[in-house]
């Protein structure tokens, strides 16, 4: 099967990626749980906006072998299902050793980020009219968790007012294409016309990727060398390690954040947020939170410190709860 997936809840409007055929999958009902890769919102995004959850791991915690790579140091294996108990006991099986994390559920601290919904949506999306009611709903599902758990708020405004990217930078997709290449040389696969082993640029130029973006990325290959990938994986360890020592000092367990400020349009549905697990490894889970008038999904997103994902897994399942 061919051709360009539709959001499930309006086939005209996107399905988010890059795993948004799997979300949809799912969401109609072809299968229980799909997995799914995530380098920067791609589980997460398309599970916010066909009302599913998702599940990101700890980057490195789940392997990503056979996995066609963007960014060895952001790539992530997740999944995504129609409950945070199908999606836990799915994450488990990824990863055995989350059976063997002790988690503390009494005495939590949250901190509830609002600067995506200060941030500027797409140019052109049709509902950026229900940006107010999106709002309202995610504040609302966030108070319900903290009350639901008997967590305690604390305001950390740094972390509240700025763009996690310019403090955690990320790889910037440096080495995509020379990722692509080599998973692309590793495989059997031959161009039909020439027999030859295609190469990441000639694969995207017959992608619906925009002439700007596959630019974009090419533009990284002067600057490449064989210590790109190493430096990339160093930069994104450097920033697990800051990443849990600021939560620590800070003495916050978790942060809560709208997973999109806006529901899906026509040409974009993307997250708000989703850089701060790309670039620090952490674990973040999407948890489905009610629908706009218009009758589209609207998602909140949960990230621990790094390695704590039993404890993220169990704040979606309580999130989840809270709501019924």
């Amino acid at each position: 099967m061919g051709g360009t997936t539709g959001n499930f809840f309006d086939s005209l409007l996107s399905a988010s990626g890059s795993s948004g055929g799997s979300a949809v999958a799912v969401a109609a009902g072809y299968a229980p749980f799909a997995l799914g890769t995530d380098t920067c919102g791609s589980i997460t995004g398309p599970a916010a906006h066909v009302s599913l959850v998702g599940f990101r791991p700890t980057h490195g915690s789940v392997s990503t072998d056979g996995v066609i790579p963007l960014s060895a140091a952001q790539d992530a294996v997740g999944v995504m299902a129609s409950t945070a108990h199908d999606a836990s006991t799915i994450a488990r099986l990824l990863n055995l050793a989350l059976g063997n994390q002790d988690i503390k559920t009494r005495g939590l601290t949250g901190t509830f980020l609002t600067w995506p919904f200060e941030t500027v949506g797409t140019p052109g999306s049709q509902h950026r009219q229900d940006k107010t009611e999106v709002r309202q709903l995610v504040e609302q599902a966030a108070t319900l968790l903290f009350e639901n758990i008997q967590a305690r708020h604390q305001e950390l405004t740094e972390l509240i007012r700025i763009d996690f990217a310019h403090h955690f930078s990320g790889s910037d997709f440096t080495d995509i294409t020379h990722g692509i290449d080599g998973y692309l040389h590793n495989t059997s696969f031959r161009a039909p016309d020439q027999n030859t082993i295609p190469t990441c640029v000639q694969t995207l130029k017959k992608s619906t990727l925009s002439d700007e973006t596959v630019a974009n990325w090419r533009s990284h290959d002067a600057e490449y060398d064989a210590s790109t990938i190493d430096a990339n994986k160093r930069k994104t360890a450097d920033n697990k390690h800051r990443f849990s020592e600021y939560l620590a000092e800070n003495q916050v367990d978790f942060l809560v954040f709208a997973t999109s400020a806006e529901t899906a349009s026509k040409n974009w549905a993307g997250t708000a947020a989703a850089d701060i697990s790309a670039n620090t490894g952490s674990p973040s889970i999407q948890i489905p939170v009610g629908f706009t008038t218009a009758g589209l999904p609207v998602g909140i997103t949960i990230v621990t410190r790094p390695e704590y994902d039993t404890l993220a897994l169990w704040l979606g399942e309580m999130m989840e709860r809270a709501l019924i």
